[in-house]
């Protein structure tokens, strides 16, 4: 993490940045280079032992945004339906369909035991191999 500082304590957007007062914080490294070429002044800060737990412990989905709920779904690819707006049945349809995913896995997936045209059972499946009888 880089604090970048401006010569004068304004607030104001530049480059990608919103600076309060005069200063901005960012963890670009392309931008915080880019800037010590431009001759801004750029302060590294250390973070404290604690501070990197924090960040490291992931939250509960009851802890996100409703930002952070879709950003989840879309890492895990859960597609959320558009009619699904906000926080608590966005939570309630992803533990459903952790729920769904789970038993599918328990179960053996998609297939159908009702089903009697499955891979193992289909005899059509290569006619070559039937009719193999030596006759070209």
């Amino acid at each position: 993490m880089a604090k970048v500082i401006l010569n004068s304590p304004i607030t104001t957007d530049r480059y990608g940045l919103h600076f309060e007062k005069g200063e901005a914080h960012t963890d670009n490294e392309y931008l915080i280079n880019r800037l010590i070429r431009k001759g801004v002044k750029v302060e590294f800060q250390t973070k404290n032992p604690e501070e990197e737990l924090d960040e490291k412990k992931e939250k509960t989905i009851d802890e996100m945004t409703v930002a952070e709920l879709k950003k989840y779904a879309t890492e895990r690819n859960i597609e959320i339906p558009s009619n699904i707006k906000n926080k608590a049945d966005i939570i309630e349809f992803i533990r459903n369909y952790k729920e769904y995913d789970k038993k599918q896995e328990v179960d053996g997936g998609d297939e159908n035991p009702d089903n009697p045209n499955t891979e193992t059972d289909n005899e059509d499946e290569n006619p070559e191999e039937k009719s193999n009888d030596g006759n070209i």
